[in-house]
């Protein structure tokens, strides 16, 4: 998959999801963990003396617009395909909620 094929799948999801188009994208990145000969598909690690708040802190979004998902963000599930999964539905879940109190906040 190119870049731009992943780009224009992405925008057809986020099409469907909202039900409009989606603005020029200004900027994105695809990562190809497999392939890159730096990582080779590796996952996270914790630093040590790192505990669990500073996972934690991979819940709280930047200013409502920079969510974090990812195996490395999960407490229960670090490093796994299963902690990337679950963090990856609560980010959804996070943007969900805040397009839902954006759209009631707007009919007030």
């Amino acid at each position: 998959v190119t870049e731009q094929e992943a780009l224009e799948a992405f925008k057809l999801v986020l099409e469907s999801l909202f039900k409009k188009p989606i603005p020029k994208v200004i900027n994105f990145m695809l990562t190809k963990w497999g392939s890159d000969p730096f990582s080779l598909g590796s996952y996270s690690s914790l630093v040590y003396g790192s505990t669990s708040k500073d996972i934690e802190q991979f819940k709280i979004p930047i200013d409502n617009k920079l969510f974090f998902a990812g195996e490395h963000s999960s407490i229960n599930s670090f490093g796994t395909v299963n902690g990337a999964i679950d963090t990856g539905q609560r980010a959804a879940n996070q943007i969900i909620e805040l397009y839902n109190n954006t759209l009631i906040n707007h009919k007030l």
